[in-house]
């Protein structure tokens, strides 16, 4: 499927929810997309395909959204509603077949992340240094995901009081008082600079760019000051697990 056709279908829902003053807020591939408009062509290069749409929303709408997405063609996946309703939902659409999921409150995956009260501070999508956390926190991280991050760094300074620069600041405040989160995204900021070479359309100046600003994100992470909950889980480190399992979703 095309990524014009997820482009396409996320704006008739964003419109619907915006319509019913429900809470959208777009996650995944499709948020980088929006995100990174100056190099659309060269991550569209990197054969980076989108294979869902994925929205973050808050949890007190979590019982609105199934007769929103059936209004709009969806059907919902009854044997995950079941057991995972109250923190995820996850529909497919009838006609196309595209699949959408929703998350409510966090994102609770290989670590978890808090959007409450975050939503409102960006649109169509989560805000960018959140979009970042979501791709950090990847214990297996693949390559689609570090080209993700690849392109956000080449797209976006690190600064603050922006929607469009990395927080610095709030990456490192987030972990700072959570070791195995930290230990898992300074492993893949490592890990996508080590990939760099093997994406063949990205230039030398593209590689020194995404470098250097991803050593500015490690310099203010690692400069932090850690929570003293940090401090005593640093002391086990890797020797017991730091994340959390992910139960795979049921089609």
């Amino acid at each position: 499927m095309k990524t014009e056709t997820f482009l396409t279908e996320y704006e008739i829902i964003m419109k619907a929810a915006d319509d019913q003053n429900i809470p959208l807020r777009l996650v995944g591939a499709i948020s980088v997309i929006l995100h990174c408009p100056k190099y659309a062509e060269l991550y569209q290069n990197l054969s980076r395909v989108v294979t869902d749409i994925d929205f973050m929303s808050y949890g007190k709408y979590n019982s609105r959204l199934p007769l929103f997405f059936q209004k709009l063609g969806y059907e919902p996946e009854v044997r995950h509603m079941a057991y995972y309703g109250k923190n995820r939902h996850i529909y497919s659409h009838k006609n196309s077949g595209i699949i959408v999921d929703v998350f409510f409150d966090k994102l609770e995956m290989c670590h978890t992340i808090d959007f409450r009260g975050r939503l409102k501070l960006d649109y169509p999508t989560i805000p960018l240094s959140n979009i970042l956390l979501t791709k950090l926190q990847i214990i297996e991280i693949n390559e689609k995901d570090l080209k993700d991050l690849a392109i956000l760094f080449l797209e976006h300074e690190i600064g603050k009081n922006s929607k469009d620069k990395i927080d610095d600041k709030y990456i490192a405040e987030i972990l700072s008082s959570d070791w195995g989160f930290y230990y898992t995204a300074t492993n893949n900021l490592i890990k996508v600079k080590n990939k760099l070479n093997s994406f063949k359309v990205l230039k030398d100046v593209d590689h020194k760019i995404i470098i250097k600003r991803i050593d500015q994100l490690i310099t203010s992470v690692e400069t932090k000051q850690k929570k003293l909950s940090w401090k005593i889980r640093s002391i086990v480190g890797n020797k017991i697990k730091w994340y959390n399992d992910i139960e795979e979703r049921v089609r």
